[in-house]
């Protein structure tokens, strides 16, 4: 089992959007700017993952619940905010 996370973080980020409905040329989409907070779960040189929900066992993460891996050259920005 892994030990509990102890960052709480903010990550700014840049999601895809697509439109899969007929529209007019100009109507054109942009990618969005999104704001995740959660327990940093694991980081890599690739990509961060944090969940919002774990189960703990004593000072151990059992199961965690609610998660998002977000690869790093989405990444915007990444702060703690508590925990």
């Amino acid at each position: 089992m892994q030990k509990k996370p102890k960052r709480f973080v903010e990550i700014i980020w840049t999601d895809i959007i697509s439109n899969a409905t007929w529209h007019d040329h100009e109507d054109i989409c942009t990618p969005a700017v999104m704001t995740t907070r959660g327990w940093l779960v694991k980081e890599t040189p690739d990509w961060v993952c944090v969940c919002a929900s774990m189960e703990i066992a004593g000072d151990e993460v059992r199961q965690i619940g609610d998660s998002i891996s977000i690869p790093r050259g989405v990444i915007k920005s990444m702060k703690n905010v508590g925990g």
